[in-house]
């Protein structure tokens, strides 16, 4: 919301602009913001849990991002949500894991293809389902 109202007072004074030096200024915020945007998106998408492997045999669910790898043990998980996640094309669907120790993990499908596997997992290994959310 907030990007839409710089990038909309932007372009308003690129267009509003008298000068030439005017709308060149005007041109050159509104690539910043532009740049800042993507920038900050790409930042994000870092942090964001790509892949889940999961390990039938120990036990162990790993979840991966790109910068970073967190293993779980199946007795850390104390239940888990569905959940559902709406775009302007597509409904999502997604898991909510909740720890022992009141952390929680958000997977989506809109990033992730595991989740089918992991929920047949959850269901074979009798996690404790807490509903939708």
């Amino acid at each position: 919301m907030l990007f839409a109202g710089l990038t909309y007072s932007m372009i308003t004074q690129i267009i509003t602009g008298q000068k030439n030096h005017e709308k060149a200024v005007g041109i050159l915020y509104f690539l910043v913001v532009c740049l800042l945007f993507i920038l900050t998106a790409c930042i994000s998408s870092c942090f964001e849990i790509v892949d889940v492997t999961v390990d039938t045999l120990t036990g162990v669910l790993t979840l991966n991002r790109p910068m970073s790898k967190t293993v779980i043990s199946r007795t850390d998980i104390s239940g888990y949500y569905s959940t559902s996640y709406t775009t302007s094309f597509k409904e999502f669907k997604g898991l909510i894991l909740k720890m022992n120790n009141t952390k929680s993990y958000r997977l989506r499908e809109q990033n992730l293809k595991s989740i089918p596997i992991l929920m047949d997992y959850l269901e074979d290994n009798k996690v404790k389902y807490l509903g939708n959310k």
